[in-house]
């Protein structure tokens, strides 16, 4: 076949004989003109069609099924399959490009309502918006069809959007010849050009465009949700479009399993999920139906609560928290001298994850300025785990993002995920890299681990700063090094300054070891005071000189500390693991609460607890407090604020428990 021919020839002849994707083969006059006026091609078609035939009977049961429970005759969906098979002879498969099958469900509806006015936000490409113009095309009632999307010119490369990923994992052959005549992707880019022709494209983001477009129209039949799926966007527009939809008019909504809107909104209402609940379907079956006003703070609008709260020293608050902390476990190859090594944790389940936590901490998501991942032992490189990061990033781009993990599994596996820019730019929502390492070379590195992965490790590090360096914005990624302190390894702390100076670190963050059990009494600088404090003073001043970022612990033996406040921490982050236990902060007792169906998360954050722990905060007589380093420095000198034991900071005297050489 002539390709350049094609390429120069009808747009319209290329659509099918050299398609982009096969699956997305469009045939504009239809299967039985074609068999009439180019045979070859057609039995062509038809073989390829009948090599697929057990793949697109499974489909076609499935879409059967989907259609009874939205209330569509058998008649009607023969029918309309019968003729949307016409254009798209493989639009039955399991995969049409990139997107699941049941987008063939806005060309039925389309199809079944015959409508005047519809919108859709988010086209990218125009998968979707191919069928429902198609539909709108064959209708051919003057209806208008808008499509919004913040830019025409996308953000990415053709081999990084999902069109070449995903149609390769499906074993769809991608013809980049043609992509790459058509680069950089445009939105539509990919539509049919008669098709194009029906779709009226707006450029912009939906929360600017959408509402003049909606009060221009006064009533639309048909409103489709494919742009940005974060929680806030999706329950923003739902709730705007509602109120302008006819009565028996329809919402769909794409990618509603990334977060928890749909079913909010429209679950009790008759809304459906199909298409292994990717796509949501809502019938406006009450002309009077409204929801309730969207009572969402922005994360800066809570956080600016939260702050007054504080102040005005609240025990019961209003606002969420400002910080979300998860605690993630699995299997872990090393041997820290300082890790605690001793609790028996259950490895991350996303599906138990979900069933636990049900929705209740969408609401917190929402408004929180950053989400925390603590990652131990390998839990970062778990299937799962890619999958949970992704659907909170594409549901809360707002946030922050902070990963903590150890050097150890800064690995190809991991590195992308932790530099991905998924917030979309318009929020500069940023990542923050925490790697822990506690070693400048292998010696120390083996001293600290009992790895000698030393150079495979840095070597990832470097590799991970030079994929930053690629990004569409590397300042929106922080990396920091964490350096453990021990009396093992204090002194290779400048030497470990350099090291994070040469990589290309942004900062180096310095912390005391904690004690867990007796045998690592003797790890603690408590017990090398002035050698301590000289390490410290040395790091410092070289940090100063090489112009890097440090952050150390406060020194021993000071005449002079900084006056400890209230700590924000109970008023202002919240932790909890993947079984859902609560915590307040990594050093403080259980409290015994569990995120779990049945209990909002308010009763949690102001219940019991919390409010006795606030409360104990403000009159000053929280024993907790009185030995963190964090929120009272002075506590450094005192022996007890280096130990915790197992489930939390406990009260008993301290010289009895670890006495030997008191």
């Amino acid at each position: 076949m002539d390709t350049e021919k094609i390429m120069n020839g009808s747009e319209i002849d290329a659509c099918y004989l050299d398609p982009i994707v096969e699956s997305f083969t469009y045939v504009s006059q239809g299967m039985d003109y074609l068999r009439n006026h180019d045979p070859g091609v057609y039995y062509r078609i038809k073989t390829r069609q009948n090599q697929q035939e057990e793949e697109m009977s499974c489909v076609l049961e499935d879409v059967r099924i989907t259609a009874k429970i939205l209330g569509l005759s058998e008649e009607d969906i023969d029918r309309y399959i019968d003729q949307f098979l016409q254009k798209f002879p493989f639009g039955l498969r399991k995969w049409v490009a990139w997107d699941d099958v049941h987008f063939v469900f806005l060309y039925i509806l389309v199809k079944k309502l015959k409508p005047k006015v519809i919108i859709e936000t988010g086209c990218n490409v125009g998968f979707s918006s191919s069928f429902i113009a198609l539909a709108v095309k064959e209708n051919n009632n003057d209806c208008k069809f808008y499509t919004i999307d913040a830019s025409e010119k996308l953000a990415h490369r053709w081999e990084e959007l999902g069109l070449v990923t995903l149609s390769k994992q499906k074993r769809q052959e991608i013809n980049m010849k043609r992509l790459c005549a058509m680069s950089p992707p445009k939105a539509l880019s990919i539509v049919p050009p008669d098709l194009r022709e029906r779709i009226i494209f707006i450029e912009g983001l939906s929360k600017d465009v959408l509402p003049p477009l909606l009060q221009r129209h006064q009533e639309i039949d048909m409103f489709f949700h494919d742009s940005e799926h974060s929680y806030r966007n999706m329950m923003w527009e739902c709730r705007t479009v509602l109120p302008y939809l006819k009565k028996s008019g329809y919402i769909l909504a794409h990618d509603i399993n990334l977060n928890s809107v749909f079913s909010r909104l429209f679950a009790d209402k008759g809304g459906i999920a199909i298409g292994n609940h990717s796509l949501g379907v809502f019938k406006k079956n009450e002309s009077s139906y409204s929801l309730d006003d969207d009572s969402l703070l922005l994360p800066q609008e809570n956080s600016e609560r939260n702050n007054a709260e504080f102040y005005a020293e609240k025990i019961s608050l209003n606002s969420f928290p400002k910080s979300v902390s998860i605690s993630l476990f699995s299997d872990c190859r090393l041997r820290c001298v300082f890790c605690p090594n001793n609790a028996v944790r259950s490895p991350f389940d996303i599906l138990d994850f979900k069933k636990r936590t049900g929705n209740i901490l969408d609401d917190c998501f929402a408004q929180a300025e950053r989400f925390i991942f603590k990652f131990y032992g390998d839990a970062i490189l778990l299937p799962d785990m890619h999958e949970l990061i992704r659907n909170i990033q594409e549901s809360f781009p707002e946030m922050d993002r902070v990963f903590y993990l150890h050097g150890e599994y800064v690995t190809d596996e991991g590195m992308d995920i932790l530099i991905s820019s998924w917030g979309r730019q318009h929020y500069k929502s940023k990542n923050y890299i925490h790697v822990v390492l506690s070693a400048s070379n292998d010696k120390f590195y083996r001293l600290m681990t009992r790895s000698d992965r030393f150079p495979e490790v840095a070597a990832n590090l470097k590799k991970m700063i030079e994929k930053r360096a690629g990004n569409v914005n590397p300042k929106l990624v922080q990396i920091n090094l964490i350096f453990v302190a021990t009396t093992l390894n204090i002194e290779d702390l400048p030497d470990f300054v350099r090291f994070a100076n040469d990589l290309g670190v942004d900062k180096v963050v310095c912390c005391y070891n904690y004690i867990y059990i007796p045998a690592q009494k003797y790890l603690s600088c408590f017990f090398k005071q002035d050698l301590t404090n000289k390490i410290l003073d040395e790091a410092e001043d070289l940090a100063g000189k090489l112009n890097i970022k440090i952050d150390l612990p406060p020194r021993f033996g000071l005449a002079n500390y900084p006056k400890p406040g209230i700590c924000r921490e109970p008023f202002s982050q919240i932790m909890f693991d993947s079984q859902g236990h609560v915590l307040p902060c990594d050093a403080s007792k259980d409290c015994n609460e569990i995120l779990s169906e049945g209990k909002s998360f308010m009763d949690i954050w102001n219940g019991p607890y919390y409010q006795k722990l606030r409360k104990s905060l403000i009159d000053d007589t929280c024993s907790c407090f009185k030995h963190c380093l964090r929120a009272n420095p002075s506590c450094v000198n005192d022996f007890k604020s280096h130990v915790i034991y197992r489930g939390g900071r406990r009260d008993e005297d301290i010289n009895i428990l670890w006495g030997d050489n008191f």
